[in-house]
């Protein structure tokens, strides 16, 4: 009733005044990862990292209240380097965050270099990231000698048929390399990325090379399904694992033309250039 009310036919006004208060009880158990300052107020635990948030989550009429923190990260090493930086595998394998690594070249014939420095960034949380590098670099020095163009002589579009040939390895002329024992072929896209499955493996063989000889080796393609994204043929060493070394993450790509028939068409063949409808192709390397 309102104060110094005069009117005796004046009805009470309801008012519903302020709505209850919820208020979360702390955790029981507090979460790993998180420490409590004060009432309400939390922060990130030692070796976590981030910005906490506090929220209250309650059920109906106030019922079941408890609070839900989020925003804390376990702060964890780098993994280990990239393959593709050539360095040592039993080096730098777990550098700590904050922290950097020195690791060398691969000890191989076909891997030039000295000393590679890696960082991990400090407060890093993502365990699967790779540290940077931040001073030097390993380069491979080896390739096929030769990689004709490949001539596609199935008639669907799409799809390849032919012989894929290629020559030995050599460094800068020098046909008497170590440390390799075969060769891979693969699609890959402009980049080099590998695309869809391994198209053929060719050992290095005892036969040695005094010059290069473009018809050494070859691979047959029998009705290859062309991925997505592919733009080349892609040519890639594989060192011996004696020397910590496997597949080399780079190799020497040729662009490949697909040549179709297409029945509606009155001129019998007509190129589709497979590689030409995407960015990147790249030429043969003698």
């Amino acid at each position: 009733c309102p104060a110094n009310n005069t009117n005796a036919s004046q009805e009470a006004i309801w008012s519903p005044g302020p709505p209850p208060s919820c208020r979360c009880p702390d955790p029981v158990e507090v979460p790993v990862g998180y420490e409590q300052v004060d009432i309400g107020e939390w922060r990130c635990a030692e070796n976590y990292t981030g910005i906490p948030v506090a929220t209250c989550v309650v059920g109906a009429n106030c019922s079941s209240p408890h609070l839900v923190l989020e925003g804390c990260f376990l702060v964890v090493p780098c993994a280990p380097p990239s393959l593709s930086y050539l360095t040592n595998r039993t080096q730098c394998l777990s550098v700590p965050h904050g922290s950097d690594c020195n690791a060398s070249c691969v000890d191989t014939f076909c891997v030039r270099g000295g000393v590679v420095r890696y960082e991990c960034p400090l407060m890093n949380t993502d365990p699967s990231r790779s540290p940077d590098v931040i001073a030097g670099q390993c380069e491979v020095v080896c390739e096929v000698c030769s990689a004709e163009d490949f001539v596609d002589v199935d008639v669907r579009a799409d799809v390849l048929s032919g012989s894929f040939k290629f020559g030995p390895v050599h460094s800068s002329g020098d046909m008497a390399v170590t440390g390799i024992e075969g060769y891979r072929v693969y699609f890959a896209d402009g980049c080099g990325q590998r695309r869809g499955e391994l198209l053929g493996y060719v050992p290095v063989g005892d036969k040695a090379y005094d010059c290069c000889v473009a018809e050494a080796h070859a691979v047959e393609l029998d009705g290859v399904a062309v991925p997505p994204y592919a733009t080349q043929l892609m040519i890639s060493l594989v060192g011996t694992y004696e020397e910590g070394m496997g597949e080399f993450p780079f190799g020497v790509g040729v662009a490949f033309q697909d040549i179709f028939v297409n029945a509606s068409a009155t001129p019998p063949k007509a190129p589709t250039n497979f590689a030409a409808r995407h960015a990147g192709a790249l030429p043969a390397t003698t």
